[in-house]
């Protein structure tokens, strides 16, 4: 906001004189921010960043600290994390222009700590079992997360007998044969591989 002073001057010969002077102050709201992380399929991996950055004098430099490896950048707020924790604080601190400081504190960041895969199917309509679910203990909709994952399924001599570019979690065996079959599943593009052996049982 603007306010206005009387400035009185005397020179030498003790004269004076009073002048106005109007000093502009600039006000800033607090800095404000809201921080999101994205899991990785990989365990203790994952990424932050930061969206809807108002208030402050802008310019603003972003530092995360936490358990694990991180590695921020300043400019725009992100920051991927290797052997992270999920019961670990994490915490962003923003810089603006004027030196003004905010930190925003973020808890139990959901890491992925294992990929769990079914070795067994009984697609019995039982409810148990019936289908080949994808998932993580953290997220019971792992595939939201990671919707790009593809599935392949082979027989024993090594020929496709199903595929999903974008899996859905609904699998219930098709048509095939009870016995023994092996899975190829592409999480996230690829960024992680999953093989083993399936059992469908009747």
């Amino acid at each position: 906001g603007q306010n206005f002073y009387n400035v009185t001057v005397t020179d030498f010969c003790e004269q004076t004189v009073e002048l106005p002077v109007v000093v502009n102050v600039a006000i800033y709201e607090p800095i404000t921010a809201s921080p999101k992380f994205k899991p990785s399929c990989r365990p203790g991996e994952g990424a932050f960043s930061v969206d809807s950055v108002s208030g402050g004098a802008g310019d603003n430099k972003f530092y995360w600290v936490g358990a694990g490896n991180i590695v921020n950048n300043q400019l725009n707020g992100e920051a991927s994390i290797t052997n992270g924790s999920p019961d670990s604080v994490y915490t962003l601190t923003i810089q603006d222009y004027c030196n003004n400081l905010q930190s925003i504190t973020v808890e139990n960041s959901p890491f992925v700590s294992k990929t769990a895969i079914p070795n067994v199917i009984t697609p019995n309509n039982d409810k148990f079992n019936d289908e080949f679910i994808i998932g993580a203990k953290e997220y019971a909709d792992f595939l939201d997360f990671f919707p790009e994952t593809s599935l392949r399924v082979y027989n024993r001599w090594g020929n496709l007998v199903y595929e999903a570019a974008e899996y859905k979690n609904d699998w219930r065996g098709g048509d095939l044969a009870e016995g023994v079959y092996y899975y190829e599943v592409l999480v996230n593009k690829g960024e992680c591989v999953f093989k083993g052996s399936l059992h469908i049982l009747q």
